[in-house]
């Protein structure tokens, strides 16, 4: 096939074919304009893994370069394992883009390019001499990393509205004794001082629980926003919007099909995407579906399915397998009948299951599998233990 597939399952989605999050990137897009007035806001964006947040940060990137915005988009690792590390990281990363990464049409873009070449990483703290291997091995104050930025700030103010920071796997910061604090303050001060900085991180679904829990001021510093499966008219844009250019069709039956299957995660529509463009129909209706079916299904068992249930415990697993039977969500109450256990372990294991995102709270006292094909994944995997 001569065209590229356009879907990237496991991979942020490219942003001319991202669909759907409108209203989370109308919330960006005002809190971007908040930070470039002087005012910067901040933003938590939390959920399951296969959400989509790679994906939405790749789109929010590419909304703060359209408006002229130094970007600097990282993924946090245990190589950012202090504070030290993590200010050098965060200043380096903002250091390399600034010289080399910037879009052609910003303006400036060569005086920019420039400051950000000659300048020294932690110079006007530590003095021109100081290697990074140094810094990192030094007790950076707050002071030292609020100097800093404001120097890089007032060497570029004239020429960019905000520099804005996305940092995705935001979790690594929790093993890090006072991250979140330490930045807290260190970002609150720069804005006092004139600096227009836009921090956006991003983890697990319970990235801020975590935060509020150690800080509380976390709260009020950053915004929560909780990235949730996407709607059926989502599914639509995000399926459409690809094919569209190569002139290639879905019906509405295959596209709530789709909804069906994916239960809304955004991974398991790019991998339907994905097998359907290599299906290669012209119109795909619902028989193109179940021809791609087998293909989706080894693929989400490899790569999505397999290490959450790995993660399970024996009794996790008996829940599981209950609600695998269930057309829909169901109650402790209901599950209790189902897996013939006690209803007063049942809330406590539904927790952990959720923290292990096998299970989806969709309302309060409700649950269901997080995703209707993890169940026939969950039904095949028991059959195979009883079988040994």
């Amino acid at each position: 096939m001569s065209s590229i597939n356009p879907f990237k399952p496991g991979q942020p989605i490219d942003p001319q074919f991202f669909g759907g999050r409108h209203q989370e990137q109308q919330l960006f897009n005002e809190y971007l304009r908040y930070t470039a007035s002087g005012n910067p806001h901040h933003i938590a964006i939390m959920g399951e893994r296969g959400i989509g947040k790679s994906s939405l940060l790749r789109k929010y990137s590419e909304m703060a370069e359209e408006s002229g915005c130094i970007v600097v988009r990282r993924e946090l690792d245990t190589t950012v394992n202090s504070i030290p590390a993590l200010v050098v990281f965060m200043l380096q990363a903002l250091r390399t883009d600034g010289s080399s990464n910037l879009p052609r049409k910003m303006k400036a873009r060569h005086k920019i390019e420039s400051f950000f070449s000659s300048y020294k990483l932690g110079a006007s703290v530590f003095g021109t001499g100081m290697t990074i291997e140094r810094i990192q091995a030094s007790v950076i104050t707050q002071d030292a990393f609020c100097q800093d930025l404001m120097r890089i700030w007032n060497g570029i103010k004239n020429d960019v509205p905000a520099v804005v920071f996305l940092i995705d796997e935001a979790e690594y910061l929790q093993e890090i004794k006072g991250a979140w604090g330490f930045l807290r303050s260190v970002f609150t001060r720069v804005s006092e001082q004139g600096g227009r900085y836009m921090l956006v991180v991003s983890g697990k679904l319970g990235l801020f629980r975590g935060i509020r829990e150690i800080f509380s001021p976390m709260e009020r510093f950053f915004t929560p926003l909780e990235v949730k499966p996407m709607i059926l008219e989502e599914i639509r844009e995000t399926l459409e919007k690809p094919l569209a250019p190569l002139s290639r069709r879905m019906d509405g039956e295959s596209v709530k099909k789709i909804a069906q299957l994916s239960a809304g995660n955004p991974y398991v529509v790019q991998t339907f995407g994905f097998y359907l463009f290599e299906d290669g129909a012209r119109s795909i209706e619902r028989e193109a579906i179940e021809r791609v079916l087998p293909q989706v299904m080894t693929r989400l068992s490899s790569q999505l399915f397999r290490d959450r249930f790995e993660e399970t415990s024996a009794l996790e697993r008996r829940v599981l397998l209950a609600m695998s039977t269930t057309a829909s969500s169901t109650s402790p109450k209901e599950l209790a009948k189902e897996s013939h256990m006690s209803p007063k372990v049942l809330p406590q294991l539904l927790r952990r299951l959720v923290d292990k995102g096998c299970v989806r709270k969709v309302e309060r006292g409700r649950y269901s599998l997080f995703n209707p094909l993890f169940g026939d994944y969950v039904r095949i995997r028991m059959e195979e233990r009883d079988i040994q």
